[in-house]
């Protein structure tokens, strides 16, 4: 199965020929590039391939041009997740999904393109999941509407 860049929303947003500019321009190599740089600031471990930054470094700027084909010929395919349990520290376990290195670096690419179109169109008290935004904003926020 390959992976579906745009869910309906962005479908309903986008004309056919921006969906496909805006995807062209998430495949291009130096917007790869830019991602594989902040996914190795970012660090992590490796996915389910065992594939590690540290591997991928020196391979990388080569592998972009490879990434960006495959993106753009149909061919390439998620990973799937690494299931990882980590301890909580009351009891319990949290199960986290961990990503291949390359599937962080495309969810990235795809990111680096489409926060700039989507995000003048969230509400200004919309807080969860925004660059630069969290839940003591939408505390604050609050706490200042109820104080007019």
């Amino acid at each position: 199965m390959n992976w579906n860049l745009f869910n309906d929303e962005v479908i309903e947003v986008l004309s056919d020929n921006s969906r496909l500019a805006v995807f062209a321009q998430v495949c291009t190599p130096p917007n790869l590039l830019k991602a594989w740089e902040r996914v190795r600031q970012n660090q992590g471990c490796a996915g389910v391939d065992r594939l590690s930054i540290k591997e991928l470094e020196a391979q990388f700027p080569q592998a972009a041009y490879r990434l960006s084909e495959a993106l753009l010929g149909n061919h390439y395919s998620p990973r799937p997740l690494r299931r990882v349990e980590i301890p909580k520290p009351a009891g319990g376990v949290r199960k986290l999904g961990i990503p291949s290195v390359l599937d962080r670096v495309v969810q990235q690419a795809a990111v680096q393109i489409l926060q700039p179109l989507f995000e003048p169109r969230f509400s200004p008290r919309s807080f969860a999941y925004r660059p630069g935004r969290g839940p003591l904003d939408a505390v604050n926020h609050l706490r200042d509407r109820l104080a007019r």
